[in-house]
């Protein structure tokens, strides 16, 4: 199978852990062996340990903003993320 099978769309901040929308679509993804694609990677979170479990949800994800990064660009631009908002927050 092939094509979109389904589509969220997570209203929650990329601040908050509690993602009902992101969830579903893992749950969704995991019982399909579906890839979860992410319309735009900055907008997920700016949390190192939320990104970390997310990948470690057994569920392939891809960006379309950035269909080259894998599991490493990922963590990394994770740690950035979070560094960039804790210097926001200062």
């Amino acid at each position: 199978m092939s094509g979109i099978i389904s589509e969220y769309v997570e209203t929650e901040s990329g601040a908050k852990a509690n993602r009902p929308q992101l969830a579903k679509a893992l749950a969704q993804c995991r019982r399909a062996k579906a890839t979860l694609l992410i319309a735009r990677l900055d907008r997920l979170s700016r949390s190192l340990s939320f990104v970390a479990q997310l990948l470690d949800a057994n569920v392939d994800i891809r960006c379309a903003d950035m269909p080259e990064a894998n599991r490493l660009l990922l963590q990394m631009l994770a740690v950035f993320g979070e560094h960039e908002r804790q210097m926001i927050r200062e």
